[in-house]
């Protein structure tokens, strides 16, 4: 017994000391198993996170690739991140401003009694009700804020007494447009819930970018639209190589007697002057340049008679189609105003030879008897007795005046010829203004006035380019009536030479000139004067002589004058030497 106890005491021991190690292994069999299966569940539980993040941002990016109104992808965005995440409250601001978004849709809200879109100045009362009256004040900060500007922190949302405001901005470019916002439950956001609001917005913001793209096309397409279909000028297109109309608009129809719909199934060929070989060079050179003035092109209306367009065209390649757009005016207004502008032309142009002709010939009538006259004036002078000499006096300075007239209605008169008649050459101005003083000096003395040349050597030696007859004549009349207008003082014919030109001033110390008249002192048959009993007489063609005349000279006149004082006419020739001419200088 004693032995046998002994020996069992050592084995019991063993036995223990096995099972203690077995069971040791078991549990830490059981804790591995238990912490593989933890593991297992939590690689499974993010595995399922993960599939369900996935599957909510799918979900987003496939509301957004439909094409659906932005309006309803707001919404059904918001409650797609509500669902995953749990969280009561979410809503999409965009910021004032903001392109191509109508007020309607300036904040969109998802989780609360308010389902459909609100405008912002109800938004603060909505959120309130939702999560607390700090939510307005969260939010009047934020609409101050500018378009770039921070999102206020969570720190800053949770001292407000907020529920956690989570806000992620919206971008297009480096723009913010506003944000899209969740208020959470939690002072925790797990750094996965914050991805998906950030995909979300970025999903958010592309959307907006082709709402936007979206609105500025329609928009441009209504505005295309409105000014291709109520424009006054007619605008087509045709197909390329057949000419057939693929669109017009009603003023094209209009014009031509057909309905748009009736111009569709026709071709270009069937209303124009056109040949199939000529619409083919018409579009190469359109083709090659891109567009092109046509000119006037003939339009054949519905009851066969033609309207004349002005046609400019303009090639489009689409895709594989070729397109050439066309605009036309109506141009037959403006064709029936030219023809009566030519008709009047040719009627005055006819008035005005018939004028010629009539006063060549009443020049001769005129001119024969007042030569007549003249004559036997000149012959009485000698054989009558001195007592009748103020009467014959008085017949000869008469018919001189009257001839003096007539002359100078003529010369108006022929004076459109006189650039046909001209014969330009140089002279020397000194020359020019020495014999215009030569010619009117005794008449200056009868009067009692002086008349005097002021033409220093390196003035007078200059020579022009003119015609000495034309400016003659233009200093004779100038002269002329300054001696008329002038009872007492001086008369004096001044040479200057500028830069460029030279200038012959006729200056008078006499009557002057108003003001008021300069304006008109160039106008045939016109004169300050008009009242019958008028101090000096004349036509009042001198001075319309001297514009007309000077004018064929390429010359300009000025005047300058004060009443009681005196007058100044200025005559202005360019010194510029035409390179082809050749001649000798006259002095």
């Amino acid at each position: 017994m004693s032995g046998s106890w002994t020996a069992s005491a050592p084995h019991e021991r063993d036995v223990a000391s096995t099972i203690r190690r077995l069971e040791g292994r078991l549990a830490r069999e059981r804790a591995a198993r238990a912490e593989a299966e933890r593991i297992a569940e939590s690689g499974l539980r993010t595995l399922y996170e993960q599939q369900r993040r996935l599957r909510t941002v799918h979900t987003i990016t496939t509301l957004a690739s439909q094409g659906i109104v932005l309006s309803e992808l707001l919404t059904r965005a918001l409650e797609a991140v509500r669902e995953h995440t749990g969280w009561s409250l979410g809503f999409v601001h965009f910021l004032p401003g903001t392109v191509a978004v109508d007020y309607s849709l300036r904040t969109h809200l998802s989780g609360c009694s308010h389902t459909h879109p609100l405008a912002c100045d109800r938004l603060y009362d909505v959120l309130a009700e939702e999560s607390g009256a700090a939510a307005q004040t969260w939010l009047a900060a934020l609409e101050e804020e500018e378009h770039t500007a921070s999102v206020p922190t969570l720190q800053w949302a949770s001292e407000a007494g907020l529920p956690l405001l989570l806000s992620i901005p919206m971008k297009v470019g480096e723009y913010v447009v506003g944000y899209v916002g969740f208020f959470v439950p939690t002072t925790h956001i797990d750094a996965e819930l914050l991805e998906i609001v950030r995909h979300t917005a970025a999903i958010l913001s592309q959307a907006y970018e082709r709402h936007a793209a979206q609105q500025a096309l329609q928009q441009s397409e209504e505005q295309y639209r409105s000014i291709f279909d109520h424009a006054s000028d007619a605008i087509f297109i045709l197909e390329g190589g057949s000419g057939r109309f693929i669109k017009c608009n009603g003023a094209y129809g209009s014009f031509l007697g057909y309905s748009v719909d009736e111009l569709l199934t026709m071709s270009i060929l069937d209303v124009s002057d056109l040949t199939l070989g000529e619409l083919q060079g018409v579009e190469d050179r359109i083709r090659r340049d891109k567009s092109a003035d046509l000119g006037e092109r003939m339009h054949r209306h519905r009851s066969g008679h033609y309207i004349p367009f002005e046609v400019s065209a303009s090639h489009v390649a689409l895709g594989g189609s070729e397109l050439f757009v066309i605009v036309a005016r109506d141009v037959s207004e403006r064709k029936r105003y030219e023809e009566g502008l030519i008709e009047a032309k040719e009627r005055a142009e006819s008035f005005s030879r018939l004028q010629g002709q009539f006063l060549s010939n009443m020049s001769h009538e005129f001119r024969t008897p007042l030569a007549g006259i003249l004559g036997c004036a000149e012959v009485l002078a000698t054989e009558v007795s001195s007592d009748l000499h103020e009467f014959v006096a008085m017949i000869d300075e008469s018919g001189r005046r009257l001839m003096q007239t007539l002359q100078g209605v003529l010369d108006l008169s022929d004076l459109e010829n006189e650039v046909d008649r001209a014969a330009p050459s140089m002279h020397r101005l000194r020359s020019v203004a020495h014999g215009a003083v030569r010619r009117h000096f005794a008449a200056a003395v009868a009067k009692g006035l002086r008349l005097d040349l002021d033409a220093p050597s390196a003035s007078g030696d200059v020579a022009v380019y003119t015609d000495e007859r034309l400016l003659s004549r233009i200093l004779d009349h100038l002269i002329h009536n300054a001696i008329r207008f002038t009872p007492s003082g001086t008369v004096r014919l001044r040479v200057d030479v500028s830069e460029g030109e030279a200038c012959l001033s006729v200056i008078d110390t006499g009557v002057g000139i108003h003001e008021a008249f300069l304006v008109n002192a160039f106008e045939p048959f016109t004169q300050e004067d008009t009242q019958h009993a008028r101090q000096h007489e004349g036509a009042g063609i001198g001075l319309a002589l001297v514009q007309r005349t000077a004018q064929v000279l390429g010359a300009r006149v000025t005047v300058q004058s004060v009443v009681g004082e005196g007058s100044a006419f200025t005559v202005c020739l360019p010194t510029n030497r035409p390179p082809h001419f050749e001649s000798t200088t006259h002095v």
